[in-house]
């Protein structure tokens, strides 16, 4: 059962980590295309994304990577301002939006929960790696009040997201905020 349970989460960590680079890739094509107007293959994104994965998984120790892990949450929290701002500017009456969907789809969002909340591969390095292992867990656990604030936001994300783009929001919200060729049609009209 070890090996099984080593090889799961080897595997499960693969494919979030998998998924998170064709997020992040296509964010970049999108931002490249945009800025410079070269359009490139998602797969040299991706490419070019394995060489600073490689970098950082060859990191000996968690407290080494406590600094990048600080700006990556300052910059989140950047990201996740400009989103609700992306959201909240025009956004419909919420009634205009289905308050429910077919019963057919809640295994589809049962997917998408576990994968946007899993977090097992990283939980159990960090509680190894930490001084007091037991603050890990508990009511007031690290674990339950990061896991209540990340939980929290996806819903805000998800709600606020569906407000404003209903149906035609993409897989990341980020790759919807405003359609890059509408944005670029509103800025030459206005000019």
């Amino acid at each position: 059962m070890r090996h099984f349970v080593s090889i799961m989460i080897a595997l499960t960590c693969f494919g979030v980590c998998s998924v998170y680079n064709v997020i992040i890739a296509e964010n970049f094509e999108q931002l490249i295309r945009y800025h410079f107007g070269i359009t490139t293959d998602i797969r040299v994104y991706i490419a070019l994304l394995l060489i600073p994965c490689i970098l950082l998984s060859w990191v000996p120790h968690l407290k080494y990577l406590a600094p990048f892990s600080t700006c990556a949450n300052f910059l989140i929290m950047i990201g996740l301002i400009i989103t609700f701002c992306y959201c909240f500017k025009d956004m419909p009456p919420i009634s205009s939006r289905p308050l429910h969907t077919s019963i057919f789809l809640i295994p589809s969002f049962f997917g998408i929960a576990i994968f946007a909340i899993d977090a097992i591969g990283i939980v159990l390095p960090i509680e190894n790696e930490m001084r007091y292992p037991s603050k890990m867990l508990g009511v007031c656990g690290v674990m339950n009040i990061a896991m209540t604030l990340v939980t929290i936001l996806y819903g805000l994300i998800g709600f606020f997201g569906f407000a404003r783009y209903g149906n035609d929001i993409k897989g990341s919200i980020t790759l919807n905020p405003v359609s890059y060729t509408h944005l670029r049609a509103h800025e030459t009209g206005r000019n």
